[in-house]
């Protein structure tokens, strides 16, 4: 067995999306551990198979046979350079290609009409190239979160609390999005829970962190009806409970699609 540090330190989804892998190292015998921001322990530590959780440079202790950079930032660099290691690897972040498909403003411009930049590789997969690079083989593993009984409990009580009984189909809607060129408008998640509503007899719960209750409050009120909005209300385990739960989830590109 070999102790391998991986390093994500955010968002919630790039770090959801490290799961796979890390479970993948862990199933081949290495330790597994990852280090990332406080805000995401609780996630991290859902993963099965992971060795522990580290949230600051002080954690930083001892020798790792290899460090996995999935974050390639200069802070992370600068933690990682404290460390003794035999070998290091980093992924392609591809980070200007995929800022030159973000249009401007809405609006297109010459460089961003083309559908991609180079080889379309998932996330999950940069991440696993890496390790791949490194000279690891990594058996295939599907996305799998343990979503603790404490936050199974958190999550029913939530949905007591609002309303929504145990026999009741409800369908999950994440209309928060930390970047404005990845949301949807609140209007039209609105309008959407009140034909599925009407149409399917389906309630809406809306979900989201504390910066996500304006928007879902206000998508609440244009639904109309039984939807209840649980945002800012939860845990991160808690809110991967709930969606565990959902007859269905409407998402933009953030961390609750990716839960």
């Amino acid at each position: 067995m070999s102790k391998i540090l991986a390093v994500r330190l955010s968002s919630l989804g790039d770090v959801v999306l490290t799961q796979p892998v890390i479970t993948a190292l862990a199933q081949t015998g290495h330790e597994v551990s990852l280090l990332t921001k406080p805000a995401y322990r609780a996630v991290a530590e859902m993963f099965p198979g992971i060795a522990g959780v580290l949230t600051s440079p002080e954690d930083l202790t001892g020798e790792y046979a290899l460090v996995l950079d999935w974050h390639g930032t200069l802070r992370a660099r600068t933690w990682i350079s404290r460390l003794k290691k035999i070998k290091s690897a980093r992924y392609a972040k591809r980070s200007w290609a995929r800022r030159l498909l973000v249009r401007p403003w809405g609006h297109p411009v010459f460089w961003n009409t083309w559908p991609t930049w180079g080889e379309d590789v998932s996330v999950t997969a940069a991440y696993a190239r890496a390790a791949e690079q490194a000279g690891l083989t990594l058996p295939r593993h599907e996305p799998r979160l343990v979503i603790p009984a404490s936050a199974q409990q958190a999550a029913a009580a939530l949905l007591t609390q609002a309303g929504v009984s145990d026999q009741e189909a409800w369908v999950a809607m994440a209309p928060g999005a930390k970047w404005p060129t990845k949301q949807w408008s609140w209007e039209a998640y609105g309008a959407l829970a009140a034909d599925l509503e009407k149409n399917l007899n389906l309630r809406t719960v809306f979900l989201g962190g504390s910066a996500d209750i304006g928007v879902c409050q206000a998508a609440r009120v244009r639904a109309g009806g039984r939807a209840v909005s649980l945002a800012g209300q939860t845990s991160l385990p808690a809110l991967a409970a709930l969606l565990s739960q959902a007859r269905l989830l409407v998402s933009n590109d953030s961390g609750p699609l990716h839960l």
